[in-house]
Formats: C-alpha cells, sequence, structure tokens
C-alpha cells in the first residue's frame, strides 16, 4: 500500500510540474513564437484608448448636450482606472514570456530602463514647459514644486505617495517600476511551483487585488496604488508560468464578456479575474474571432503605439483644452464634436510618430551602448 501511495504521488507531482518544468532555463521566446501573441499586443491599444475615453469624457457629454446623465457611458469611461490594472497584469504575463525564468536582474533593469524612460523624459520635459507656458492651475499645486521633480523624473512618487502631477498618467509608470523589484524572485518562485500551485498564487493574489480595489479604491498613489501593481504584476507572472500557451479554447470571450457586464455595471473591483481569463487565453489560443481581430495590422498598430498613447494624451488634452478655452474656439456642441475628432487623430499621429523616432530609436541606442541583447519584440509598458 505504502509503495502504491509513494507511486501515485510521484505520478501526480510529475503531472503538476510538467507545465512550468520546461520554464526554468528558458530565457524567452523566439520571433516566431512572439508572433503568436500579437493580440496581447493589440490589448495594450485597447486599453490605452480607453484611458483616452476616460479623459474625453466632458467634451463627449457636452457634445451629446443631454441634460439626463447617461450611467452606462459614464461607468465605461470610469473604467479608465480599470484599464490600468489591465497593463499591470499584462505587464507580468509578457515578462515571463519574453525572459522567461532564467535570472539576470542586469540585462533586465537595463532592459526595462530602454523601454520606458526614453519617452517619459521627453514627455515629462514637454509638460514642465507647457505648464510654465499656459499658466496651468493644479488641483495638487504643492506636487508640482521644483522640489518633488526629481520623483517625478525618476518614476519614485507613487513610491513616497506623491499625488499624480506634471503629467498623470505616468503614476502608474512608477508603480510599474517599483513591481520590477520583485520580478527576480518571481522568476525564482516560478522555477520551484508546480502548477497547482501557481495557480493557487495567482488566485490568492487575484483575491487580494480584488479586495485592495474594493478597500482602497483605485489609488494612484501611496500603499493602495503600490499594492494594485505588484499584485497585478506578480499574478499575471505566475500565471504565464502556470499555464504556459496551454489552449483556453472560450477564455477571450468569456474574459471580454465579464468585463463588460461589469463596466456597465460599474463593478469593476470584481474584474481582477476577468482579466485573468482574457490575457491567458489571448497567449494559449491560436484561433477564434477574437484571436483574429486582435491579430490584425490596425489593431496590432494600436497595441505598438499604445505606450505613446498613453503617455502623451493627457498633455496634448491638457493643453489644447486650456488654449481654445483662452482663445474661446471651438467651444459649442459643434466645436467640441470637432475638438474629439481632432484630438483623437492628433494623439494617435503623434503617438505613432513617438514610436517610431523616440521610442525605437532611444531603445535600440541605448541596447548598443551598454551591449544588450535587444529582445526581437517589443514587450507591453
Amino acid at each position: 500500500m505504502a509503495l502504491k501511495i509513494a507511486l501515485i504521488f510521484d505520478r501526480l507531482q510529475r503531472m503538476g510540474t510538467g507545465a512550468i518544468a520546461s520554464l526554468p532555463e528558458r530565457r524567452g521566446r523566439s520571433a516566431a513564437a512572439q508572433d503568436q501573441i500579437l493580440p496581447l499586443t493589440s490589448i495594450r491599444g485597447v486599453a490605452a484608448l480607453w484611458v483616452v475615453f476616460g479623459h474625453l469624457l466632458g467634451p463627449i457629454l457636452r457634445v451629446l448636450d443631454n441634460s439626463q446623465p447617461i450611467p452606462w457611458l459614464i461607468n465605461l469611461a470610469r473604467g479608465d482606472q480599470f484599464a490600468v490594472d489591465i497593463f499591470f497584469i499584462l505587464s507580468g504575463y509578457i515578462m515571463i514570456v519574453v525572459y522567461g525564468t532564467h535570472v539576470d536582474p542586469v540585462k533586465f533593469y537595463l532592459n526595462r530602463f530602454a523601454r520606458i524612460f526614453p519617452l517619459h523624459i521627453v514627455v515629462l520635459g514637454a509638460a514642465i514647459a507647457g505648464f510654465y507656458l499656459l499658466q496651468y492651475n493644479p488641483i495638487h499645486s504643492d506636487a508640482y514644486s521644483l522640489a518633488n521633480l526629481v520623483f517625478y523624473f525618476t518614476l519614485t512618487s507613487a513610491w513616497v505617495g506623491l499625488p499624480p502631477a506634471w503629467n498623470p498618467p505616468a503614476w502608474s509608470l512608477s508603480v510599474e517600476t517599483f513591481a520590477y523589484l520583485f520580478f527576480p524572485f518571481i522568476q525564482v518562485v516560478a522555477k520551484r511551483l508546480n502548477l497547482s500551485a501557481a495557480l493557487v498564487c495567482v488566485f490568492v493574489m487575484g483575491a487580494a487585488h480584488g479586495a485592495t480595489l474594493s478597500v482602497l479604491g483605485f489609488a494612484d498613489t501611496g500603499t493602495g496604488a503600490l499594492l494594485r501593481g505588484v499584485l497585478g504584476f506578480c499574478a499575471g507572472a505566475l500565471l504565464r508560468a502556470a499555464l504556459a500557451e496551454k489552449q483556453l479554447r472560450f477564455a477571450p470571450a468569456i474574459g471580454l464578456t465579464m468585463i463588460a457586464i461589469c463596466a456597465v455595471l460599474n463593478l469593476y473591483e470584481f474584474a481582477v479575474f476577468a482579466i485573468f481569463i482574457l490575457i491567458a487565453g489571448l497567449g494559449g489560443n491560436k484561433s477564434g474571432l477574437v484571436i483574429r481581430t486582435l491579430s490584425s495590422r490596425l489593431m496590432v498598430w494600436l497595441g505598438q503605439i499604445s505606450y505613446s498613447i498613453y503617455l502623451i494624451h493627457f498633455p496634448l488634452f491638457i493643453g489644447t483644452d486650456r488654449f481654445l478655452h483662452k482663445v474661446n474656439l471651438l467651444q459649442s456642441r459643434a466645436g467640441q464634436a470637432t475638438f474629439c475628432l481632432c484630438y483623437v487623430a492628433a494623439v494617435l499621429m503623434i503617438s505613432h510618430l513617438s514610436w517610431r523616432f523616440i521610442e525605437t530609436p532611444a531603445r535600440v541606442a541605448i541596447h548598443r551602448w551598454y551591449g544588450g541583447a535587444r529582445p526581437k519584440k517589443q514587450p507591453p509598458r
């Protein structure tokens, strides 16, 4: 009997570790393999446009000129903060795809610096210039002091509890850089956990993530924001380590449906597991309507420029909106409609130019400078 139990235990252990056994020494995916996760690139673009939509809600409501509120539209716009949680989870997932579980902190952190900081510095500089030229009067004026600028420049503002300032969307970059500190540890953990243990960890982190959103809200600085980032990032990484390229046929449709329901009902704090389902399905499946749609050239292009969209859209919105108010232009209902259309077009055009002439050349130059191995595909923000 003891021998039978031992044999059964050994078999279960080998079955449990099978999904992750191939990960420990894997240093990343080939170019051909990375082409299979185009939907994950595209979902970044969708999330970035969701954030843009949230900031455009005011002009959109003025265009509609409806005396009665439109609950579903307002609830959808409120999801701009939830879209950031998609970024956190997706980022952790993709880090395992790109870097595997081979621990190389120097390479990882240099690569992330090359990916994030060049455009951040350029946009921050433009935001500072616009702040003084347009005489912007922010809500948290103390945060805009030159003494605090060093925290925003180094993306450590959320670490010390400073509110979003200069370029407010950059708060999530501050949170994500904090989450990066845990990545080597997560790589080691992913090596040692079997499939069941990894999924349990994902479930616990997902529950903690949802509880954080319920109790602390969608915090954008301090403890609440850091918990959102770390829990989402680490759960995303372990999700990939556990499921790898397992095909989950209906997962993308189920995940999207759950997110849509939570969006309409404004129950975003309960949609964390929907993100897991969506990303796991997009990362593993090779066919299906959702996969084909998100693999189209237009959607992939939106994903490629998503980082620029995310960083550029808010300073551009504040700058143009304040200027138009000063000159009393496009303030009518038709004018606001024109503004919305022109603004979105400008964001897409400028973001493409930024991706083409700032993001990519700067990243390549930094890689050449320190002699790092440039990833064949761009990992998400």
